[in-house]
């Protein structure tokens, strides 16, 4: 007799399927399935046929890399398509360490030495009191030396730049001895959350050997020959590493008896960025070898950025089959943004363009403008660092360019009725419910990135169907951007909205600013504009409240392109702690895009939502 055909692989249904079968044998004829002793038996065939199905289905599951859901397996299929997934990654951050013998050289100017050296390995103590206690580790992954001259040594291991850059973790060390008694010997490193990138190798010929080879992290193994000192990275179980080295054909092998020096920083990622107070904790030494505990000056001139954690599984399952079809190499626009996000992890959004859209057009260039997870902007060390690996993938006739991101703030301002005898809610409480139901359909839809669009049909609908009382809105957008100015420098400035302005019309200006000071005048001021589109700075009278004009011409306003130009100005302070000064435009259409660079930021915790109880 045929067995019914199996349609669920769930266990109450694998049971019934059993017991219809058995109805229909002859041989159990007036069987009470339910009460007899038969029925533990069915019990027990259900289930196993349950575990077996279970069992095999998680096993189709985890050979596919869309559907596994095992981080190990994950990891291992994505290996297949050549990708590793990324570690931690540590922020790093831009210190001036500065050495001063004025005072020795006072006494006597031939104690003064001709070279320093900053010894490898942790060497601050930093913190951020802002947000939280916390202290954090910065080191060097590498002896640094740096001349001193006229009684200075600025020590820096950045070529022609003076600053120092340090990066977040704590330095480790460990050695394996090369044992080929041992069968498949693996060289894992004991310890959890290592940045793969900071991880320095080197192998000593044996123990009493002072000799080292330097070995290098590959992930290519095209450029790879017999006798080239490499090692691969793979990740293993609980967020530990495996050290790969050559085979005699694919790189250089590893001979019984020798030590493997292995250098890493363990890494806090996301939590070390930020960090901005930074307090010297390491070893200095003059070309005689005389430890240096004077003089030491440490000036902070960017605080850390680019930390991030290790890549999620879903990240890796994203990222894997893109990066395996650019096959290590940027061609295409696309293969630039996988590249780029493999080389820099820490990075919320990305977009990439040809220099021919441009205007004016810029042939044999691909501009790529990224906006980090943790700041507006890139550090110049950090795209350095970025176009050196990536012009490892281009192809010589095209030169990849990082842009900034042109970041405009959107801001909505909303007027919010509701009828209180439908709700036991009270205004806050309605207002909040409004902010959570944007902020979750600004991370669902991805608002605020490259290349989106913000349209006011969509947020009004939002805020509408927050909660049931609420019987209307009256919303309105307004942009936003942020100045940077040149402390008292005359200088010229042009910020680009992209999308256009409302004109001068009923006395309302289409631009306002935040405070700011500007030289000849002791007295806040702030930006507007004329019917004319003319860009005029007015200050508040402290008695009758009234404007008044300072400098009635600073500029213009281009309301069909969205362009506000600030002629020579010499500004002395903005209205923020960073000097900064905000200026805001109302635009003219509905919907608000972005192109290009520019990156859309639904800047919902500087909007405003009124909310207003309606009167019949």
């Amino acid at each position: 007799m045929a067995f019914a055909q199996v349609s669920s692989l769930d266990y109450a249904d694998i049971r019934s399927a059993l017991v219809e079968y058995l109805r229909r044998n002859t041989d159990f004829t007036d069987y009470d399935f339910e009460g007899s002793t038969l029925s533990a038996v069915v019990d027990l065939l259900a289930y196993n046929t349950y575990y077996t199905a279970f069992n095999t289905t998680m096993a189709v599951n985890e050979s596919f890399l869309s559907s596994a859901s095992l981080r190990d397996n994950v990891v291992k299929i994505a290996k297949q398509l050549g990708y590793t997934a990324k570690s931690r990654t540590s922020s790093t951050a831009q210190i001036e360490l500065k050495v001063d013998f004025t005072a020795v050289a006072a006494v006597d100017q031939r104690l003064v030495p001709k070279f320093l050296t900053l010894k490898e390995g942790n060497c601050f103590i930093a913190s951020n009191t802002e947000t939280r206690n916390e202290t954090y580790q910065f080191a060097v992954l590498d002896d640094v030396v740096s001349p001193v001259v006229n009684n200075i040594c600025l020590i820096s291991n950045q070529g022609n730049n003076d600053n120092l850059k340090v990066t977040e973790g704590v330095y480790l060390s460990f050695n394996f001895l090369v044992d080929e008694t041992i069968p498949n010997q693996k060289f894992i490193i004991p310890t959890a959350n290592v940045d793969t990138e900071t991880i320095k190798v080197n192998v000593r010929d044996n123990a009493n050997s002072s000799s080292l080879t330097r070995f290098e992290k590959v992930s290519n193994i095209l450029d790879v020959s017999a006798n080239d000192p490499i090692f691969f990275v793979q990740e293993i179980d609980d967020n530990r590493y495996e050290l790969i080295f050559g085979d005699g054909v694919l790189g250089k092998a590893l001979e019984d008896g020798q030590v493997v020096e292995v250098a890493y920083l363990t890494s806090t990622g996301e939590n070390g960025n930020n960090i901005k107070n930074f307090v010297f904790s390491g070893e200095i030494y003059d070309e005689k070898n005389a430890r240096v505990l004077t003089g030491i000056n440490v000036t902070v001139k960017a605080g850390s950025t680019g930390g991030d954690d290790v890549e999620s599984d879903q990240g890796i399952k994203q990222n894997a089959p893109k990066f395996y079809s650019a096959q290590n190499r940027a061609v295409t626009l696309e293969d630039y943004k996988v590249i780029t996000q493999r080389l820099y992890s820490a990075i919320a959004d990305i977009i990439v363009y040809g220099g021919e859209t441009e205007e004016p057009p810029e042939y044999g260039r691909v501009k790529i403008a990224i906006k980090p997870k943790f700041s507006d902007i890139l550090s110049n060390s950090t795209k350095n660092d970025i176009l050196t690996k990536l012009r490892k993938f281009t192809v010589a006739s095209v030169t990849p360019i990082i842009v900034d991101p042109s970041i405009v703030d959107v801001l909505v301002q909303s007027k919010v009725y509701y009828n209180q005898t439908q709700t036991n809610l009270n205004v806050e409480q309605i207002r909040n419910l409004i902010i959570s139901n944007l902020t979750e359909y600004n991370d669902t839809n991805q608002l605020s990135k490259f290349g989106g669009i913000i349209r006011k049909s969509k947020v009004t609908t939002v805020i509408d169907s927050s909660q049931e009382s609420i019987t209307g809105n009256v919303t309105e957008f307004k942009l936003r951007k942020k100045l940077v100015p040149a402390l008292n420098t005359k200088a010229q400035y042009l910020l680009c909205y992209v999308n256009p302005f409302k004109s001068y019309c009923d006395g309302q200006t289409t631009i306002t600013s935040t405070k700011f000071r500007v030289s000849g005048f002791d007295e806040d001021a702030y930006f507007e504009n004329t019917e004319d589109g003319t860009i005029r700075i007015y200050s508040i009278d402290a008695v009758t409240a009234k404007k008044k004009i300072l400098i009635d011409d600073v500029g213009k306003v281009n309301f069909d392109k969205g362009d506000v130009t600030i002629s020579s100005l010499q500004i002395t302070s903005g209205s923020d702690g960073d000097n900064n000064i905000f200026i805001t435009a109302v635009p003219r259409n509905d919907d608000i895009t972005a192109v290009r660079e520019v990156y859309l930021n639904l800047a919902l915790q500087d909007s405003t939502f009124q909310v207003y109880r309606e009167v019949a």
